[in-house]
């Protein structure tokens, strides 16, 4: 019986060190646009934004004031962690679109409108 219980607790135990480790349903992130740049027709200004990414519906949220862009994005897991938080950029004519997010601090890499 005693062996019974100190096995339970420690697969619960196990249970929650991984459940800390594991993405949930979305994230916060706070990113920082050095020049103006587009986002699925949607300008956002130099400046601080919030990316959320939603990895159950591959979808991303762009959000900058009360100004919001929600697009699909390719979410993945890379092998080393970003030293820092970089935002890719193409060029359409004269605009920059936002094309690619590295998280800084995590292995997240994000390809916006895959």
């Amino acid at each position: 019986m005693v062996k019974k219980l100190v096995l339970i607790l420690a697969v619960l135990a196990i249970a929650a060190a991984v459940a800390g480790t594991l993405p949930t349903g979305h994230s916060n992130y706070k990113i920082t646009l050095f020049r103006p740049a587009v986002l699925n027709g949607t300008e956002f200004k130099a400046g601080d934004c919030v990316l959320s990414l939603d990895f159950v519906d591959s979808k991303a949220t762009l959000t900058q004031g009360k100004q919001s862009v929600v697009v699909p994005a390719k979410i993945e897991s890379v092998d080393q962690k970003f030293d820092i938080t970089a935002v890719r950029l193409t060029r359409d004519g004269d605009k920059q679109n936002i094309a690619e997010i590295e998280l800084g601090g995590t292995k997240t890499k994000v390809t916006l409108n895959p």
